[in-house]
């Protein structure tokens, strides 16, 4: 059985934010997150409904994308090793992030670099685990795979 192509629409943004003034949240009951669509034609009227000056103006991006969907997040995990310390960290991208562009982020885009790698180390084992360290090359990445959940 083949699955069908939909659409999906991220949106998020400062027109979100507790003292956004008007709300969207409150205006339209539409939260930040990720909707799915069967046709152009609705992704389309989801957008022009959203897009309102009075809410674009308070900040407010989209991101869509068209094709097979899974419905799932994807979670890059890798084992890092610093100095005599190992630790896995779990990294979620959000929905329908590829895994092509969520290898790259880490191997060779902004997580390649121990100015990030620590930062990640740091938000999930605590401040205390490693130091936030500059760019460079300690951290090693010995291990990496992507996993999807719901």
């Amino acid at each position: 059985m083949s699955k069908k192509e939909e659409w999906m629409v991220h949106i998020w943004g400062g027109a979100w934010n507790h003292d956004a003034n008007p709300s969207i949240e409150k205006d339209l009951g539409i939260k930040e997150g990720y909707y799915y669509f069967n046709t152009e034609e609705e992704k389309n009227k989801f957008i022009q409904l959203i897009r309102q000056d009075k809410y674009e103006k308070q900040g407010l991006a989209t991101d869509c994308k068209h094709g097979i969907m899974t419905h799932k997040r994807t979670i890059f995990v890798a084992t890092l090793k610093y100095r005599d310390k190992t630790f896995v960290i779990h990294y979620d991208l959000g929905y329908e992030y590829p895994e092509d562009s969520a290898i790259f982020y880490f191997t060779e885009g902004n997580f390649g670099c121990d100015c990030n790698r620590s930062l990640a180390i740091r938000w999930e084992y605590g401040e205390d685990a490693i130091p936030e360290l500059p760019c460079g090359d300690e951290i090693e990445m010995t291990d990496y795979h992507v996993e999807y959940q719901d």
